[in-house]
């Protein structure tokens, strides 16, 4: 009887515990990991493996998606001074203007 009366008790507390975990609130990150990953910071993270492997790949690939955006601009420096360049045309040594507006600086 003691038996029957452990075992319901452990029941019971796993029940409590899968209750108590589906009313939990998660935090997730998603991810997407493709071929150009292979080797990087992020993936090596995300698979816990020292070196990876092409069907870890395809695994996280599969499972989740991740956008990243990397957005560049020029110092601020170089800004002013593209921008500068830009306003001011470009003049011959006879002191006439050649072709059009910032024609002289080029990106």
């Amino acid at each position: 009887m003691n038996q029957i009366l452990e075992s319901d008790s452990k029941i019971a507390l796993i029940r409590s515990k899968i209750h108590k975990f589906s009313r939990a609130k998660v935090k997730c990150w998603v991810c997407e990991i493709d071929e150009r990953d292979r080797g990087s910071l992020a993936y090596l993270q995300l698979s816990q493996k020292p070196v990876n492997s092409l069907n870890d790949l395809l695994r996280f690939t599969n499972k989740a998606k991740l956008s990243i955006s990397i957005l560049w601009a020029p110092p601020p420096s170089r800004q002013l001074a593209t921008e500068k360049n830009r306003e001011q045309p470009v003049v011959n040594e006879n002191g006439e203007v050649e072709g059009e507006v910032g024609r002289g600086v080029r990106e």
